[in-house]
């Protein structure tokens, strides 16, 4: 059993801190490379006291991150971590992003990734081909402060990741929608994101609070995704848990 402090005083959650729940398949599909596409949900997949207590986790956190690209100041707040310290891409030219170094990880999170790690393995992912089972190391947090904060289109597809990362993704805070579009896969051209013109296909999913979401397989090579500006308050934050290759 473990013990929180929360709020409201002492608590004791379940040792798993999950639901007995397996996640739904939202694209499971053979793409012309030869491999499979993967995205899978858990609308419900953790005890309301443990979503709880992590929100609140969050919300004690005076350390996230900003910063400005090509595109001007990035619209939500981050914080990166990485077991080993790592920053989040080797491959990048620019190393002394502040956003991307790795902050120092608590007990807190490293019950996550345990909890995460012990429910992925009872998720029939390695059934799945070509979905991997990430050994969880490194944890990517996104902070939403309002309806206004957004992320563009984009492909989780960092040679740190591998060729086809597994990431898992938990919502926390306000309910938000992730939208998937299909997009041309090229190769020699991996942040490109180009829509499929001859196969415009476009599929959106709510992310409620403490639901948990899977892209594995070839789906950061075939789709972009990207969480919208909606007319709307309150804060919500988004971690995805994946594997850093060392």
């Amino acid at each position: 059993m473990n013990k929180y402090n929360l709020a409201d005083g002492m608590i004791i959650i379940n040792r798993m801190n999950v639901k007995n729940n397996i996640p739904r398949d939202i694209l499971y599909q053979l793409e012309p490379n030869g491999e499979h596409s993967y995205i899978g949900i858990i609308h419900d997949a953790f005890h309301v006291k443990y979503v709880e207590f992590l929100y609140d986790w969050l919300e004690k956190m005076d350390d996230f991150k900003s910063g400005r690209t090509s595109f001007g100041q990035i619209p939500r707040l981050q914080k990166w971590y990485q077991r080993n310290k790592h920053y989040f891409s080797k491959t990048w030219k620019d190393q002394d992003m502040e956003r991307w170094m790795s902050h120092e990880g608590d007990a807190t999170l490293d019950d996550l990734e345990r909890c995460v790690q012990r429910m992925i393995c009872h998720f029939g992912l390695q059934e799945k081909q070509n979905v991997q089972i990430p050994s969880i190391n490194s944890c990517l947090i996104n902070k939403y402060r309002y309806g206004g904060d957004s992320i563009r289109p984009h492909r989780d597809n960092q040679t740190t990741f591998g060729q086809n990362p597994t990431v898992i993704g938990i919502s926390l805070g306000i309910e938000r929608e992730i939208i998937f579009k299909r997009i041309e896969y090229n190769p020699v051209k991996m942040n490109s994101i180009k829509l499929d013109k001859e196969r415009m296909e476009e599929i959106r999913i709510s992310l409620k609070p403490g639901s948990l979401f899977i892209m594995g397989g070839s789906v950061q090579k075939y789709y972009s995704h990207e969480i919208p500006k909606v007319e709307m308050n309150g804060v919500r934050y988004s971690l995805t848990l994946r594997e850093f290759i060392e």
